[in-house]
């Protein structure tokens, strides 16, 4: 197959005739065709083509290194580059409120911290914090939308976990994706009709390695207010979530027992069960404690990753 010429000047990355992608990427359009710029019977938005070639049965666009960073860098500079729209021009007077629209920049989390506060401020007090992490080497719904399950399931334990590391390096969109729609069904399922909730707020994390976590709150129906200085009040709150909350220590000869030991993490054992990974459940208990929550995690932003030269260095 003969490689293209090579052009004396670049190729504005925002052109509408000259296919970018495909000749940037030979490998991942070997044939040359179905660039974002060629011609359609139906117009197609750039982020839902974006999206389409995420999910592309082969998985190539996906997994490969550098596609899906060049993709979302030209998707938000082409969103930042049109000043004459309506939508522009409300931010362009501010690189704060433009910025707030850019997911993962400092702004856009202060932006949600305050849309937190209000929430917190005209719903009133959520009645339930609750964390839900993922057990991505285990789930075995996970792996039936993996390539090679049979191999994983059949595997011995050691191998199986070798596998699950290259297939969650390989494909971590489709983690993150079951991940999301798995907390989706998790709440509308199990939270909803366990603690009658109607309304909540959440945010996805992913560690280092890339594993999905999801912390947040939720409001509910019928659970009552903590009102700290009446002794009723707060036996009424202790029984009643002392139906739902549990914390045991497995091995009690080992630690001396504390009240709020912080070996000991409390959990709700049908959501442990539902969930099938770790998990902790709090009751709040003051808005303030929800606010101080918002100040604390919700203004804070992604931690950069390291370069090359860093990860290198001994």
């Amino acid at each position: 197959m003969p490689l293209p010429s090579i052009r004396r000047t670049p190729i504005d990355e925002f052109n509408r005739s000259q296919p970018l992608l495909t000749l940037a990427f030979p490998t991942l359009y070997p044939d040359g065709k179905a660039d974002f710029v060629e011609p359609r019977l139906r117009s197609i938005t750039y982020q839902d083509y974006l999206g389409h070639a995420m999910r592309w049965h082969d998985g190539r666009f996906a997994r490969h290194k550098t596609w899906p960073f060049v993709a979302l860098n030209t998707m938000l500079q082409e969103a930042m580059a049109e000043p004459d729209e309506p939508e522009a021009q409300a931010l362009i007077q501010s690189i704060t409120r433009q910025a707030a629209v850019i997911r993962g920049t400092r702004p856009y989390w202060y932006k949600q911290r305050k849309e937190l506060e209000a929430y917190a401020y005209n719903l009133g007090k959520p009645g339930l914090f609750a964390t839900a992490s993922a057990a991505d080497y285990h789930w075995e719904s996970l792996y039936r939308h993996m390539p090679r399950f049979d191999e994983w399931q059949t595997a011995p334990e050691v191998a199986r976990m070798a596998l699950s590391r290259q297939l969650l390096r390989d494909n971590a969109h489709i983690a993150a994706y079951h991940f999301h729609k798995r907390y989706t069904l998790f709440r509308t399922i199990v939270l909803k009709q366990k603690f009658n909730l109607t309304d909540s707020w959440g945010r996805y994390e992913w560690q280092g390695r890339g594993s999905s976590h999801h912390h947040g709150l939720s409001w509910l129906s019928g659970h009552p207010d903590l009102d700290a200085d009446n002794d009723q009040s707060r036996e009424q709150f202790a029984r009643i979530w002392g139906y739902h909350v549990s914390a045991v220590n497995p091995e009690p000869q080992r630690i001396q027992g504390a009240r709020n030991d912080g070996q000991i993490n409390h959990y709700n054992r049908l959501l442990t069960v539902a969930w099938l990974a770790n998990t902790d459940v709090s009751p709040c208990t003051s808005l303030q404690q929800v606010i101080d929550y918002a100040a604390k995690y919700c203004s804070k932003s992604e931690k950069k990753s390291e370069s090359f030269a860093q990860i290198g260095r001994p």
